[in-house]
């Protein structure tokens, strides 16, 4: 039989598609083939037995040459092909071979897999490599396997360079081997979801999706292979009956599309199907049926049948039968819609509909009634404070009988009957709530109108006695009620509740692993509120329940290790964060989520060793990392984004810093609301660390905290911890602002109301601060001192004591001693501390830290007379913008100007006055007391009438802030009296 061109590349195709099967799948396969290829069957069938006993003399001998030098395919190790070197063969196909190799020319030193089509002789060679190249340059992905290179080589011969995922084994085997469950295989899923998501953001479609090209590593992470027969999508209509065509029915039909196998488009539609085909695989650990012998009539075909082959229906045993029906069977049959316009969008909203199951939120696949929106409304308003009636009854009701039902899916030996009576009693529980102090309507109406976390706290106090005699249920439902506290940043709650759950485990037997999982709640809680020893007690505790279970005891381990990073223990945090990476090595699906709290807490640890140059790198790791498997809106990369957010800021690169928080911000609203408290207080935090480095002006930073707090619902509801966390941001700034009677009662009102989250060390940090520097500024030294040396300890451990942070905590403290004529003890202070460190990873700021303390001794020994000892410190400092060293100018032209150098110093204080004016309060004290200094130089420069205008710029501000210290105001006072000197002596002259 003669064959043309085109039979001799679908031969080529179809020889690497028969090759890639195992020998039970390959006679379905020949079964299989469709009318247009049936031709080719008995060439098919001698080639296939020819490369199965080499030396045999067939087709193979006869058929065309794809080259004129067949030994041009002859490849041995240690061969060259281009720049590279033939290590040993690890692959072979009817279109090709694949190499491990590495670069023989010291261009860079890595192995990779080197993919040798045998396709030179094909016009469109040239332009499918350059395409290749294309899409090497889109996808950078950690689960797709980079292209680095691809090209021809001196013999004609093309070849591809790809990423070599060492150990890796197809998914399919990876999961015979491992024995994962449901649950895992479906996170597994989802990372190869978002990667190919990721691939048609970039309009590139993989259209040959199938287990063996997704090779999954030992420590459970997808890579997805060959994106080379892709093509870009913005080229799909330009070439029609060119190159793209004559390759484009490049596939495996056991996962091809309708479309795809019917020769229509390829689109991103077509990869969501594969996608489905594999899910069911994957969930069943049945192959997929061989493709029908009609296969380009795939309507008469069941295996398109959106329903017709349900994964329950597939499944070996009773167990897994049950955990399919449902939501996974709806999510599996939108994918295998045979229409593409009714199955998902797009790949992304796949791996989002898993996502959703997974968190136990309402999917998009499966049918709408009243009851299942109720019953995963808990998970969509877990962060909200605003809702009313409806949001408690979806928590309670919601999150208690999914709770129930996952339980039961999970254990056969709980009957349907036992959970339904259970379900009943939940509901009835939430009528008792709604029934307290709900005497009329009007008492009710003023119920629903609480929020969520108020109503919830009310409920949440009568599981003990309503479940009195349901221990185990009233053991989940603390658990429920604890985790949703802790969601919604209610950590004093969230701790409550969390001993509650574990004390009731405890009390009912529960399993060890449940015991863990309940200690790490309680850890993690008790840490957000600053109960550190207490915290490490649990998390020790739960790793040693936990030493039977790989994945409770990472998270334990990840627990611990941020408890002691917060008690500034590094050593030991270390440890603990290297036996996770360790622990990565071994396989499993819950790896992703490890790898990004790891390298977060990692980024955390760099960043607290005074090393951001190295932990920025990190903390991008762990946000792309879950950006990609959990999407962009996850709650994960929010929390990162935050920390991100804050070392940025004070690493002095506010416009990163305000990427970050936009970013996190955005996604946040999106996920709960416009009013969500969490996103209000993130914002607030944030406005007062960029205001307090400056990065933004500090009456913009009070506008940023005042409008946070204005966007939640129903502000005046919130609980008293809430509403101090605000206070004391907005107090912070606005002191630090020059607005001292204000800002001093927002902190009064802070410190009272704070409660148990005055435990936190960051927040005691903060409020002991603004407290010492507003005591200062009201002449209450006594008061100033104590603040100034709680806040300099509480620096040294969040910081630690050498850290260039730490450095404006001794500088404050000596600040308060010296305005009081204790210049021995503020230099002694400053004298013994240790040396700081210089500022890493900031080379503008690299000396931040002894600069702070040379301008604080220049500011002693000028209160101490001495302008000239000032003046020998300050040229040691470089100038690092016009604001974070603005005593620099303001030290420097006083002691010019008691030196005799009127002129010089006067035009070095109106420059500070000036750069000041942009940042703070016109009226602030020390403005004032400039003023008044710059007007006793001016006095000596002879520029009698700009001093009277400083005297009274001066006068105006204690008229605003009359209790201000007499440090403040004496400048102003020697001013009026030499004014008043001038005046009487020029009355007399």
């Amino acid at each position: 039989m003669a064959l043309g061109a085109a039979d001799l590349v679908a031969l080529s195709r179809l020889l690497d598609e028969v090759m890639s099967l195992a020998p039970a799948q390959k006679e379905g396969w020949f079964i299989a083939l469709g009318p247009a290829d049936k031709h080719l069957e008995p060439i098919l069938r001698e080639l296939l037995i020819e490369h199965t006993a080499p030396g045999t003399q067939g087709r193979l001998s006869t058929l065309p040459k794809f080259e004129e030098n067949e030994e041009a395919w002859t490849i041995s190790a240690g061969d060259l092909v281009g720049p590279y070197r033939m290590l040993s063969a690890i692959g072979q196909g009817g279109m090709g071979t694949v190499w491990l190799a590495e670069r023989a020319d010291g261009a860079f030193k890595r192995q990779v897999a080197l993919k040798l089509p045998r396709l030179r002789s094909n016009a469109g060679l040239a332009e499918r490599v350059a395409r290749e190249r294309e899409i090497g340059a889109l996808l950078e992905h950690p689960n797709i396997a980079r292209l680095y290179d691809a090209g021809i080589d001196a013999t004609g011969r093309p070849y591809i360079a790809l990423e070599y995922i060492q150990h890796g084994k197809a998914i399919d085997e990876w999961c015979k081997e491992n024995g994962p469950g449901i649950t895992d295989k479906l996170r597994l899923f989802a990372q190869v979801a978002r990667a190919v998501a990721y691939a048609h953001g970039r309009l590139v479609v993989h259209r040959d999706l199938k287990p063996s090209n997704i090779l999954v590593t030992p420590d459970g992470q997808a890579h997805l292979l060959d994106f080379g027969i892709a093509k870009l999508l913005d080229q799909a209509q330009v070439d029609p009956g060119g190159v793209t065509q004559e390759h484009g029915r490049v596939f495996t039909p056991h996962y091809a599309s309708p479309e795809q196998i019917r020769g229509e488009p390829v689109t991103v539609a077509s990869d969501v199907y594969s996608l489905g085909i594999l899910l069911r695989e994957l969930l069943t650990g049945q192959p997929p049926r061989a493709a029908s012998r009609f296969m380009h009539a795939p309507e008469s075909n069941a295996e398109y049948g959106s329903t017709a082959v349900l994964p329950s229906g597939q499944a070996l045993n009773r167990a897994t039968k049950r955990v399919l029906q449902g939501e996974i069977n709806s999510i599996v049959c939108m994918a295998l819609e045979p229409d593409p316009s009714r199955r998902y969008a797009t790949a992304d909203a796949l791996a989002q509909d898993i996502e959703r199951y997974l968190a136990g939120d309402a999917i998009r696949a499966h049918p709408d009634s009243l009851l299942y929106r109720l019953r995963k409304a808990a998970f969509r308003h877990r962060f909200g404070f605003a809702a009313g009636a409806a949001t408690l009854l979806a928590v309670i009701v919601g999150a208690g009988v999914s709770l129930i039902q996952a339980r039961r899916a999970s254990d056969e030996a709980v009957r349907a009957t036992e959970a339904a009576e259970r379900a009943n009693a939940v509901k009835e529980f939430v009528v008792d709530v709604f029934r307290i102090n709900a005497g009329d309507a009007h008492d009710n109406g003023k119920l629903r109108e609480l929020p969520a976390e108020l109503i919830l706290l009310r409920g949440a106090r009568l599981i003990e006695a309503k479940f009195d005699q349901q221990p185990q249920l009233q053991a989940e439902l603390f658990g429920v009620v604890a985790d949703i506290f802790a969601n919604m940043g209610s950590s004093v709650q969230a701790t409550e509740f969390g001993r509650k759950h574990l004390h009731a485990l405890i009390k009912t037997g529960a399993q060890a692993d449940d015991q863990a999982k309940a200690r790490i709640l309680l850890a993690r809680a008790l840490a957000r509120t600053g109960h550190f020893a207490e915290s490490e007690l649990e998390a020790r505790g739960a790793l040693a329940a936990a030493k039977d279970s790989s994945a409770v005891s990472t998270s334990a381990r990840l627990t611990l290790a941020r408890v002691l990073l917060l008690q500034a223990k590094y050593p030991e945090c270390l440890q603990q964060l290297d036996q996770v990476d360790v622990s990565l090595g071994n396989p499993g699906p819950h790896v992703a989520s490890t790898r990004v709290e790891s390298a977060a807490l990692r980024a955390a640890w760099l960043s607290r060793r005074n090393r951001f140059d190295e932990a920025a790198e990190h903390y991008k790791r762990a946000i792309d990392i879950a950006t990609i498997t959990e999407g962009e809106l996850s709650r994960t990369a929010i929390d990162i984004r935050l920390d991100f957010t804050e070392e940025l800021a004070r690493r002095r690169r506010g416009e990163d810093a305000k990427s970050q928080l936009a970013l996190a911000l955005k996604a946040m609203r999106v996920l709960n609301g416009p009013g969500d408290i969490r996103a209000a207080l993130a914002e607030a935090r944030a406005a007062v660390v960029l205001g307090e480095t400056y990065e933004i002006p500090l009456d913009e930073a009070r506008r940023v905290v005042r409008r946070a707090r204005e966007t939640i619902v129903d502000p005046g509801g919130l609980p008293p911890s809430i509403g101090a966390l605000f206070d004391l941001y907005l107090g912070q700034v606005t002191v630090w602002s020059g607005r001292i009677r204000e800002g001093a009662d927002l902190l009064t009102r802070a410190r009272v109301n704070l409660g148990a989250l005055s435990n936190d060390p960051w927040l005691q940090l903060n409020l002991a601060s603004a407290l010492g520097y507003t005591s200062r500024y009201l002449g209450n030294y006594r008061e100033a001192v104590s603040r100034d040396r709680e806040a300099l300890e509480l620096a040294k451990l969040v910081y630690g004591p050498a850290d260039p942070e730490t450095a404006w905590y001794y500088a404050e403290l000596a600040a308060g001693l010296s305005e009081q004529g204790r210049y021995g003890e503020a230099r002694e202070i400053l004298e013994n501390a240790p040396k700081i460190e210089p500022f890493r990873g900031v080379p503008a700021y690299a000396e931040f830290g002894q600069h702070t303390f040379l301008i604080a001794l220049a500011r002693i020994r000028l209160q101490e007379g001495d302008p000239s000892g000032a003046l020998e410190l300050l040229p040691k400092v470089e100038m690092l913008g016009p604001y974070r060293f603005t005593d620099y100018r303001s030290v420097q032209g006083q002691a010019l100007c008691e030196l005799g150098r009127s002129l010089a110093g006067l035009a070095l204080l109106e420059a500070h006055l000036s750069d000041v004016a942009e940042q703070w309060y016109e009226y602030d004290p020390d403005i004032a007391r400039v003023r008044g200094v710059a007007g006793l130089c001016a006095l000596k420069a002879g520029k009698r009438k700009r001093a009277m205008e400083l005297a009274d710029l001066a006068h105006e501000a204690f008229v605003n802030e009359p209790k201000v210290a007499d440090y403040f105001r004496r400048p102003s006072e020697l001013l009026d009296r030499a004014l008043q000197s001038r005046r009487i002596t020029s009355a007399r002259s």
